[in-house]
């Protein structure tokens, strides 16, 4: 961890591994694993205090912009006293429940990560030495607050750890809330406020779920797809195809009411005049 923190993490993991398959080939290696994380704790240091601040309003250093990596740090206050914070109440809900159907669909019954990715990503780096992705919101938040972004699985199991943290410590309520506050969107955009403000014109808590379709459909590679579809050309046929996918999620999740949903899957999404 940074700042020597890997010290900070202190306590016992219980953990039971199986591996298996034919030593000239890699390919076919097999895993299985149980673990248990309830005997970890953050000791009284610097990463335990960091995580004690997320609690409240706390600055968060925004990434340099590509080609700007020598310019000043940009940082951000995660609260109330900054006009881009939104909170959690004052954000759609069907936004919210965009995000989660596209990011993490199990959110609200882990404890900060999936064991399956966990296992996925552990096979992976057995089989060819560099982890995978399938991160839950709350390790991406762990990932963007405290960790590189290197590909290995001793930063994957790093992040596993500070992801359960994050989850006795703060809550679901407060992850998703600075989750959708710090999160990229667009080329120097972040945060929902932002976000919404530069695809609609309008504020998070108003937008309705086709538009929090569609941005939480940005969310794998915001600047890419913020030059396809944010261009003044529209929607393509196969962004309006993926937008009615998460819609269809969000009604089969629940998030959506079957009146809601036909509603929203007849409407085309209209973007705003894109000022850049």
């Amino acid at each position: 961890l940074p700042g020597g923190w890997a010290d900070e993490i202190q306590g016992t993991i219980d953990l039971s591994l199986t591996t298996g398959g034919p030593l000239h080939d890699r390919s076919a290696w097999t895993l299985d694993w149980q673990t248990d994380f309830s005997k970890v704790v953050l000791a009284e240091g610097e990463l335990a205090a960091q995580v004690q601040r997320l609690k409240g309003t706390f600055v968060h250093r925004l990434p340099a912009r590509p080609g700007q990596e020598d310019a000043p740090p940009r940082e951000r206050l995660i609260g109330l006293g900054d006009p881009h914070f939104t909170p959690l109440s004052e954000i759609s809900g069907w936004l919210r429940a965009a995000v989660v159907s596209t990011e993490d669909a199990g959110f609200f019954g882990h404890s900060g990560f999936e064991v399956t990715e966990l296992k996925e990503a552990m096979l992976e780096n057995l089989r060819d030495g560099e982890g995978r992705g399938g991160s839950t919101i709350t390790q991406q938040l762990a990932k963007n607050l405290f960790l590189s972004g290197e590909r290995t699985l001793a930063r994957k199991l790093r992040e596993a750890v500070i992801a359960w943290r994050l989850e006795e410590e703060l809550g679901k309520s407060r992850i998703l809330e600075i989750y959708l506050n710090i999160a990229e969107w667009g080329p120097g955009l972040y945060g929902i406020r932002d976000a919404a403000d530069h695809y609609f014109a309008r504020t998070p808590a108003v937008l309705t779920p086709e538009e929090g379709a569609f941005i939480a459909s940005l969310l794998p590679a915001p600047i890419r797809f913020h030059g396809y579809y944010h261009g003044g050309r529209g929607l393509t046929d196969k962004r309006q195809e993926r937008v009615q996918q998460i819609l269809a999620t969000m009604h089969r999740l629940g998030s959506l009411d079957d009146v809601e949903y036909a509603r929203a899957a007849g409407e085309v999404v209209q973007l705003a005049p894109c000022p850049f």
